[in-house]
């Protein structure tokens, strides 16, 4: 378990709209220098350097508000949810300029949108209130660093979603869970124009799988993306301790040997 209480502090339908305006958020305490010498040092070890803002707009919202109502709010157009989510996006387009200017090779962004077999809310509904606040944060972020790569986190079935998040600018999806979507289907979908971290899931084959079925799976979804690669193998979620460690090392391992970095 993750949370086993989730306390949303603007709950309620006489939540009032100067509340949701003075509601305190928190304080940036990270300094701009502080990220920048950050990345400095990353790059100096031959790393990649990632700034992680997942729950970006919606999640975010959502913690505050309470998912039920910021979705009521959002399906009666109540100007509530235009100033809660206007007020997580600005937060959110001033941590990715920070990022930005810090140099960072990878944004991650992201917000939960999918089910186990369906999209979380119409998608329509996620075209109107959510996109376009998606695409202002990953906007702030390319307009001053335009090479780095927009990394798009989401747990479930997000198919209804994927040509949008293309659209908006979207580089690399995490994860593909298999047990919602089938990566050959994604990867012929999506290949040519997305790519993808994360493919091993973590409800069957690495907690409950031999190694052996680890090591085929691993196998698969490089076979899959062949000498176009594009993947980036690990698990699709927090590795729960039910997973052998046997089924780690041999992701790791097959991922390993099929490279040839034995």
């Amino acid at each position: 378990m993750h949370m086993t209480r989730m306390h949303h502090p603007l709950r309620g339908e006489d939540v009032t709209e100067s509340e949701i305006e003075q509601y305190p958020f928190p304080v940036i305490a990270t300094t701009q220098e502080t990220l920048i010498q950050l990345t400095k040092d990353t790059h100096a070890q031959g790393f990649a350097m990632m700034g992680c803002m997942a729950c970006t707009v919606w999640e975010t919202s959502w913690y505050i508000r309470s998912m039920e109502d910021l979705m009521i709010d959002m399906l009666t157009d109540n100007p509530r949810a235009t100033l809660l989510l206007d007020r997580v996006t600005e937060q959110s387009c001033q941590m990715a300029r920070m990022f930005a200017r810090a140099g960072v090779d990878i944004l991650q962004t992201g917000d939960d949108i999918g089910m186990q077999f369906t999209p979380m809310m119409d998608p329509n509904l996620w075209r109107k209130w959510i996109k376009p606040r998606l695409a202002k944060v990953l906007r702030a972020a390319r307009e001053i660093n335009p090479t780095a790569l927009n990394y798009y986190h989401s747990d479930g079935y997000v198919i209804p979603y994927i040509e949008d998040l293309i659209e908006i600018g979207v580089d690399i999806l995490q994860p593909v869970q298999p047990e919602c979507m089938d990566f050959a289907d994604i990867h012929k979908m999506f290949g040519d124009r997305l790519s993808f971290w994360s493919t091993i899931g973590t409800q069957h084959v690495l907690p409950f799988g031999t190694p052996e079925e680890v090591r085929a799976m691993v196998k698969r979804n490089l076979d899959i993306c062949g000498e176009q690669g594009g993947i980036v193998i690990g698990p699709t979620h927090i590795v729960e301790p039910e997973v052998p460690w046997e089924n780690l090392e041999a992701m790791r391992l097959a991922a390993k040997e099929y490279t040839g970095n034995k």
